[in-house]
Order: C-alpha cells, then structure tokens, then sequence
C-alpha cells in the first residue's frame, strides 16, 4: 500500500490518497519541499499503513517530494492518455485569457476523460494549467466512481501544463519520461476562439495555444510515443477549420467568420497530414477529430447556459467522446491521417 500526500492550495487542510480514496489530515507546514517548474508538488510515503491515519503531522524532515503520478519504481503497464486542454472545450469561449473557461470540471476534455474512466485499462493523465480546476475535474470524477472497485475503473492523475508555454512542456516531458516511461495516446484537445480587438492580437493568441503548442508539445511527446506499441495522437479540430465547408455557399457554416480560429483549425488539419506521413515510419497514429457544436460551460457555468447551447443545436459532448474512444480502441484504424466526426469522414 502507498499514499500520496497532496498538495494543491495554500489551506493547512491537504488531503491523503489511499488506493484512491480520500481521507482529509490537517497539519502544520514548517519546510515544503520545492517542486519542479511547471509540475504540481506531492509527499510521497513508500508504506504508510492505514492505522497511522489518525495522526497530525508535524514534520516532513524525510518525506521525498514528487510530482503527482504514479511511483517512479511503479513500472506502467496501463495505456496511458495524457489529455491537454484544463479539461473544457475552449473553442467557442468569450474570455480573451488562455484557457480561462469558468467550470473546467465540465466540457469535451472532461466528456473524454470520463468516458475513459470507466475501463481499467486506461491510465489517464488529465493535463492542466490550473491545478485549483483540474483538481475539480480530480474530484468529480473521482467521486463519480466511488462505488466502484479500484481494479475495475482506470487511474486518474494530474500534470501541471502550460502548452503555451515551452519550459512548462519541457518539464511535463522530463516528468513523464522519469516516471512513467512511455506515453501511447495524446489528445491535443486545448483551443480558443479570440475575441481580442485587432485581427494581429488575435493571430497571436490563437495560432499560439491551437496550433502551435499543440506542435511543439507533440514534438516534445513523440521520444515517449515511440515506446509505446500502439501509439495514437489525435488533434481535436472543428467544423470552422474546414476549408471545403466555408467555401460552400450551401455551408451552415459559409457565412461565419472567425477568421483567425477558422485559420488556426485548418493549420492544425495540415498538421495532421504532416504528422500522418511523419509518423509511419515508426508506427505512430494520427487523425483530426471534430467533435461538432456540443453542450459545455462555454456559454456560461449554469443550466439556463447549458440550455440555450442546446437549443442553439449543440449536441452532446459526451457522444462526441464516444468517437475518441473509438479512434483510441482502434474502430478508425482504417482512417489512419483523415479528419474524422463521431460518424465518419469530415471534409478537410
């Protein structure tokens, strides 16, 4: 048995994982050991045993500190995803901040890692730039398994990740590769639409965090994917990025403008097809995935936001979800380098 002491706010209050499941201990700090930049910072214990709950800490003089994950000498033996986007779908927000949806606990990043959640064979690494959000998302699905058997649901952990940010990458791959060891699945799902007031800031905002750091994070990733021995990258794109649909004049989408996220989703798409002919030499797998217009806490973090997505058309995000599953599972092998929709082929 292991524990994991976690540290995620500056309250005296922190919390114990025990074979996942939560036990609170208040104690009193006098030396934190620093983390690593850009990785959030746990106390590890080899053998705590379940009769030493009932203590209050007073020291951590020879606790050793590690990043959220599984042990270092825990071999992984589950495929592990590891999902960017601090779980929500950004891609239709308001906010002119990066990756500043209110409610992360909900959205098409989440949609996936739920779905996931369910099968143990799945080890998910839920990539994040706020940890205080993606410690939401921890819980809610945490406590969505609680009456479920460890050994019959997947492993859940977090990773601090800024994509916009190179050093912030640089440590989340020297983390993954000293801890885990391989990576066989990435989901590029993080994206916004900019609403900056001048087409160059826009530009800039936009290309950096939906087609950029997606690139160079996939770059920084692809030493661990060609461990793996069914590796799997999927870029979530968008109905806007086709260019075949905003040149139809009978598109729902022909009129829309959003001329730099339409822009962006595109380059992405390209990406997909370099990364298709870059990747077969080793194996690798990679497609664009559409989710569509689905339901999220894009409009707002309330129901009556919820429901006016849905009568504006939005679907489901988590039957969306079910088509990375199957790409993830292997359904959509056969489509290898394409952009995909829950049900077919989308046009580029």
């Amino acid at each position: 048995m292991h524990a994991i002491f976690e540290h995620v706010s500056t309250s005296s209050t922190e919390h114990v994982i025990i074979d996942e499941r939560y036990v609170s201990v208040s104690y009193k700090v006098t030396q934190r050991p620093k983390s690593d930049k850009g990785v959030s910072t746990f106390y590890y214990i080899p053998s705590l045993q379940l009769q030493f709950l009932n203590f209050t800490l007073t020291s951590f003089k020879n606790v050793q500190s590690r990043p959220i994950g599984p042990s270092p000498t825990t071999k992984m033996h589950k495929y592990t995803v590891l999902i960017t986007g601090n779980l929500a779908l950004q891609t239709y927000h308001s906010s002119p901040t990066l990756l500043s949806v209110p409610g992360a606990n909900t959205g098409f990043g989440f949609a996936i890692a739920t779905a996931l959640s369910s099968s143990p064979r799945y080890h998910i690494i839920m990539a994040v730039r706020s940890l205080a959000r993606g410690q939401t998302a921890f819980d809610k699905l945490h406590a969505s398994h609680a009456h479920t058997a460890p050994e019959s649901r997947a492993t859940i952990s977090l990773l601090h990740l800024d994509p916009t940010d190179c050093d912030s990458i640089s440590s989340a791959a020297s983390y993954l590769t000293q801890n885990v060891g391989r990576l066989d699945a990435l989901i590029n799902n993080a994206g916004l639409l900019s609403r900056l007031p001048t087409l160059h800031a826009q530009l800039i905002e936009t290309f950096s965090l939906n087609t950029f750091a997606p690139a160079l994070l996939t770059e920084s990733l692809l030493p661990l994917m060609e461990r793996s021995p069914d590796p799997r990258v999927i870029h979530i794109s968008a109905d806007l990025g086709s260019i075949t649909l905003k040149s139809d004049p009978a598109s729902q989408y022909h009129e829309i403008d959003h001329m730099a996220y339409r822009m962006s989703k595109a380059a992405l798409n390209m990406m997909t097809a370099c990364h298709a002919v870059q990747f077969h030499g080793w194996g690798g797998k990679v497609w664009s995935y559409n989710p569509g217009f689905v339901v999220t806490d894009a409009w707002g973090n309330s129901e009556e936001a919820r429901e006016a997505m849905r009568k504006a058309g939005a679907g489901s995000a988590d039957d969306a979800a079910q088509g990375v599953m199957d790409i993830l599972e292997g359904g959509r092998d056969d489509e290898t380098g394409c952009f995909l929709d829950r049900h077919g082929r989308h046009p580029w």
